[in-house]
């Protein structure tokens, strides 16, 4: 039988406040199953991280405002942040603190610094394995080598179940499961994973339609239903709804930093399917690279009278729900076993040369801009792109760009943190019709990801307009783009590939063989020494206004 929703009045799940699920005032739908009797009510925290991105060691980070709002520094030092060993001490508290803990993991703990390009994925799935992490959801990036490669990798290495019910039937056998069941003292969590297939989008119908057959399977040896997630905090709300009997969302792969909040589920569709009523369901992101963790505190009955009206499988209901987020900051000490652990690598980057002096930065070079604009670090990442080819315009996506440039002095890791991805330079001649279309693409994605542009360019200027349905107008070289007009670009092959921005089907593509992180730090190794600090070279830049939203 599928499962029907408690009704719950309209609450929201944020930091700091409790969230109750109503339980009772609905028609019960069959007669409740034996084992009533277990304890009437019990408490059990889940710890949740994401997007790791092989990011195992703590690491310098201009403080803004909202970090600073949320305990991570103080607004405009930069500070030391994150770190496994640090993160491997904030679990270890809050499990102290807890009766009963289960640690979740949204994805993506693969390719993002120098670690990973070294290593190649062993000491990342050794640190979530130190962690003590009871379930991992498989995120775009730790497919990324090849699903064949992943799994040589996890079956070394992963003592933990991997999880993407959205992907199991399609990657090689044995690469995910798609439930895990985690008992703690008598309250069983059924986790639901949702992965990211590193080629295209996920399908929100079919991943509802995977967790919907996936509650059916586990719903009765499950008290708590929780989904951890790779979809992205927006895809998570859009999945929500098509739903009814998850009791927590814990998501990854946008990076977002999200107060906790609740999304109902079981809309019309739904509960015509399921007859289910709509509930607040908490939708909880922690951000990336091990700042932050999130906590979810539930309370747990067994209750004949709290369980009426629930699913008759189900053998507890969720009552309460606490949300809130832990920084990992510089006052964090770290665990000694997981420094430990994690020695041997930090030592091999050293001698392979990623801590020296490389350069030297004035102030932070940001990749983020005020009006969702270019940003600095964008601006000076294209232009030298664009010079390497000798192109008439280059472009990025700006999710390519994954780190700001520290101020001071600055190491080989630290420009690998800006750009850890290979992505080999391309090159092709494109008509300005073609350019043109392409730009239609950015402009939707700028409009969708909350008035951010999606590209960075060189060459040119670019106006997004987001008033309307999204529109774009770029001029080359201070002139109107020609559409009859031919335009030698540059830019990595993710952006030619299936669903890229330059995803065009007439054009040739030439591969350089270079890649952008290496035409950048090449850049940034010839460039003229600071006057405060000789001899090393300078980072210093600003955004200039390239790209305006509107």
């Amino acid at each position: 039988m599928s499962p029907l929703a408690p009704s719950a009045g309209p609450l929201r799940c944020v930091a700091g406040v409790a969230l109750v699920f109503a339980a009772s005032g609905l028609a019960s739908c069959g007669q409740r199953r034996a084992g009533a009797e277990r304890p009437a009510r019990r408490d059990i925290t889940i710890l949740h991280t994401a997007d790791l991105h092989s990011h195992l060691f703590d690491e310098p980070l201009a403080i803004g405002a909202a970090d600073a709002a949320r305990g991570l520094g103080p607004e405009g030092e930069t500070v030391s942040v994150g770190g496994v060993a640090r993160l491997a001490t904030v679990l270890e508290r809050e499990r102290a603190a807890s009766d009963r803990s289960v640690y979740l993991d949204a994805g993506d703990v693969l390719e993002g610094t120098a670690v990973y390009t070294l290593f190649h994925g062993v000491p990342e799935l050794q640190a979530l394995d130190a962690l003590g992490v009871d379930a991992m959801a498989i995120g775009n990036h730790d497919l990324d080598p090849g699903d064949s490669v992943f799994r040589a990798l996890e079956q070394r290495w992963a003592k933990f179940p991997l999880l993407a019910a959205n992907l199991a039937p399609e990657l090689s056998d044995g690469v995910a499961a798609e439930t895990a069941l985690v008992e703690r003292d008598g309250v069983t969590v059924g986790v639901i994973g949702l992965g990211h297939a590193p080629d295209r989008a996920p399908d929100v119908g079919a991943s509802a339609a995977a967790v919907m057959a996936a509650i059916d399977r586990i719903r009765s040896a499950a008290d708590v239903i929780a989904v951890v997630s790779h979809l992205g905090s927006d895809l998570d709300a859009e999945l929500v709804p098509r739903t009814t009997g998850i009791d927590v969302v814990l998501g990854g792969h946008t990076h977002d930093v999200l107060e906790p909040k609740t999304v109902f589920d079981c809309d019309r569709v739904t509960a015509e399917r399921y007859g289910c009523n709509p509930r607040p369901v908490p939708v909880v992101h922690p951000g990336a690279y091990g700042r932050y963790v999130g906590r979810v505190d539930l309370v747990v009955s067994s209750t004949v009278e709290d369980l009426r009206g629930a699913d008759p499988r189900a053998p507890g209901v969720v009552l309460d729900a606490h949300c809130s987020l832990l920084p990992v900051d510089a006052g964090v000490p770290e665990r000694a076993d997981v420094r430990a652990l994690l020695a041997p690598y930090h030592d091999a980057l050293v001698r392979a040369g990623f801590e020296k002096p490389f350069a030297f930065a004035p102030e932070t070079v940001s990749r983020t801009a005020d009006g969702g604009g270019d940003s600095a670090l964008g601006d000076a990442i294209l232009d030298a792109l664009r010079s390497s080819a000798g192109a008439d315009l280059a472009f990025l996506n700006t999710t390519g760009i994954r780190a700001d440039v520290p101020k001071g002095t600055v190491t080989l890791d630290d420009l690998y943190r800006v750009l850890p991805f290979d992505d080999e330079v391309v090159t092709f001649e494109a008509s300005g019709k073609d350019v043109s279309r392409a730009l239609e693409d950015v402009a939707r994605s700028t409009c969708e990801r909350r008035n951010t542009s999606q590209a960075e360019l060189s060459g040119g200027t670019l106006e997004l307009d987001c008033s309307g349905s999204g529109s774009a107008v770029l001029a080359v070289a201070g002139a109107p783009l020609a559409v009859a007009a031919t335009y030698r670009v540059v830019t990595t092959s993710f952006l030619t590939e299936s669903g890229g921005f330059f995803d065009l089907p007439d054009v040739t593509i030439h591969r350089t063989g270079a890649l952008l992180r290496d035409v950048w730090i090449d850049r940034v190794r010839k460039a003229s020494p600071c006057p405060e600090q000789p001899p090393l070279p300078c980072i210093d830049t600003v955004a200039d206004g390239r790209i305006r939203v509107q």
